[in-house]
């Protein structure tokens, strides 16, 4: 199952758990490639929230 990044590595995204879930290969390619992706990000969102008390968005962002 490929991981996907909440926050895209390329948009600063880190590697730590709380910016990654497992999606099967058809909702990961939906979710890079803009076709649901607001849909599938709100989901995932909800998810991380739910697994992640504390869960903050703006501590998954790489900050020099």
């Amino acid at each position: 199952m490929p991981n996907a990044h909440y926050i895209p590595r390329s948009q600063g995204g880190l590697g730590i758990e709380q910016n990654v879930v497992t999606l099967c290969l058809d909702c990961h390619t939906r979710y890079d490639n803009g076709a649901g992706r607001e849909q599938t990000k709100a989901e995932i969102k909800a998810y991380l929230e739910h697994c992640y008390p504390q869960w903050d968005e703006s501590a998954l962002i790489f900050k020099k």
